[in-house]
């Protein structure tokens, strides 16, 4: 009697299907390709009919329609993530999507509820938790290590990258007719590559030690070179040291050091287009005695693919990224792009349900002769706080930083407004300490303003 296998389908035939999930579907033996989609009709037909798809889609929504289908790889551009994964969530399918999952975090929150509220496994394709070295690694830090001190890890693009992988890899089909983001995504190489790159990381550090608690970052940008230092405290107290260059003059470059209480970890991890099981070595200092594995099923989207399939089959434990994980990367990622632009540690979790904030743009300078600065400001904070905004304050300030009537100072309220309204706060805008005069006026002003 055969094992079921799950049905799964592909949305998305460009060159990070047809370079892994294409081929990992093909190998896992727990998963049957059911289906591939692609607004491409070329290359939904090309890659459907050689990786023998039952069915060949265009249209997502007549794909997540099947009644057969049971999970989805989502493998398009990245700007397509989120809303992809929402769709597939509705309709009642479970979820592996390409990472990163996404910048936007109010839409990666929605997203958390509706999949928490739908009971679907969600994965976020961390592929390299499905390395073998690393994944010993793990085991050997949970059994053996003891508390953890310290935790380094480095992911150094090299400028000879493609030249290399172009002896390990086909050249991938393209299509003129590909569905493609409004915007090109490298167009801003700081977003792109802390997003795209800087997502290894971050959840290679949670995999392997736990929550990152706070960070202090700073980018250096020399000679057509980025390089990020991440300073790291966890929750459970390690000291943590990222960092992400892009790109160094020399090979691929990444690993990663552990010490701890009763032993050490050392890896290096190769480019992961090779294949090939990271050198992982542990030391236990009771017996001197350094362990190395070797295993040479390195396929890590095949192994990430069998393993997303055997929670959803037999329940076993999801090892792959949860949403909750990649929610945590993604407040890593722009804490870390914080910490950059304010020199400032920033800390990660500072929410509760029972502490909210005020906001009331007028505190933050004493006086406005910066006052190109203001919405710069206003910006950054509604940012920074928005889930936890509770109530807005409207008041203003003069060039001499006397307190003043909303439009009788420098404060852009057209602008604090429209902020405000971006991320749909539905709390009160709240005038106070002003004259008895005054007060017709600034309700008129802002009126206007919030109901434009």
């Amino acid at each position: 009697m055969s094992k079921r296998k799950l049905k799964i389908g592909i949305l998305g035939c460009g060159p990070i299907a047809q370079l892994a999930h294409l081929e990992a579907c093909q190998k896992a033996e727990n998963v049957v390709l059911h289906s591939v989609c692609d607004h491409a009709e070329d290359l939904a037909h090309m890659m459907g009919s050689f990786y023998s798809a039952k069915n060949i889609y265009t249209d997502y929504n007549e794909m997540l329609a099947d009644q057969e289908l049971e999970a989805v790889i989502i493998a398009t551009a990245d700007a397509f993530h989120i809303s992809a994964s929402h769709q597939a969530i509705e309709a009642g399918k479970h979820v592996l999507v390409e990472k990163p999952l996404g910048k936007d975090l109010s839409e990666a929150e929605k997203l958390k509820t509706e999949v928490e509220r739908s009971g679907l496994l969600f994965q976020i394709g961390h592929m390299k938790r499905f390395d073998p070295g690393i994944a010993y690694a793990k085991s050997f830090i949970k059994r053996d290590i003891g508390e953890i001190v310290a935790f380094k890890a480095w992911y150094c693009d090299s400028t000879h990258r493609y030249q290399m992988t172009e002896s390990t890899q086909p050249v991938p089909f393209q299509s003129d007719k590909a569905k493609k983001p409004a915007e090109n995504p490298k167009s801003n190489p700081y977003n792109y590559n802390l997003l795209a790159h800087g997502s290894h990381l971050v959840d290679l550090a949670r995999f392997l030690v736990g929550t990152i608690e706070s960070v202090w970052a700073r980018l250096v940008e020399k000679k057509g070179i980025l390089c990020w230092f991440v300073d790291t405290e966890f929750t459970n107290g390690a000291n943590g040291h990222l960092d992400l260059t892009i790109a160094v003059r020399m090979d691929w470059h990444e690993g990663f050091q552990i010490y701890g209480e009763k032993g050490s970890v050392l890896g290096k991890i190769y480019n992961p287009w090779y294949f090939k099981t990271s050198e992982v070595q542990c030391f236990l200092e009771k017996d001197r005695i350094y362990r190395q594995p070797l295993d040479n099923r390195a396929h890590f989207f095949h192994l990430q693919l069998e393993s997303f399939a055997g929670a959803i089959l037999s329940g076993h434990p999801q090892i792959g990224t949860n949403i909750t994980e990649g929610l945590h990367s993604i407040k890593t990622l722009l804490a870390i792009a914080q910490s950059v632009k304010t020199g400032q540690r920033v800390a990660l979790e500072q929410r509760s349900d029972r502490i909210k904030t005020i906001l009331d743009p007028a505190n933050f300078f004493e006086t406005t002769e910066h006052s190109s600065q203001i919405n710069e400001l206003i910006e950054e904070a509604v940012d920074l706080l928005h889930n936890d905004i509770w109530m807005a304050h409207a008041k203003d300030r003069d060039l001499m930083g006397n307190i003043r009537a909303p439009g009788k100072g420098d404060i852009d309220f057209k602008f604090y407004v429209s902020k405000l309204k971006e991320i749909d706060f539905n709390g009160y805008l709240v005038m106070h300490g002003l004259e008895e005069q005054h007060v017709a006026g600034a309700y008129g002003y802002l009126n206007a303003i919030v109901n434009a």
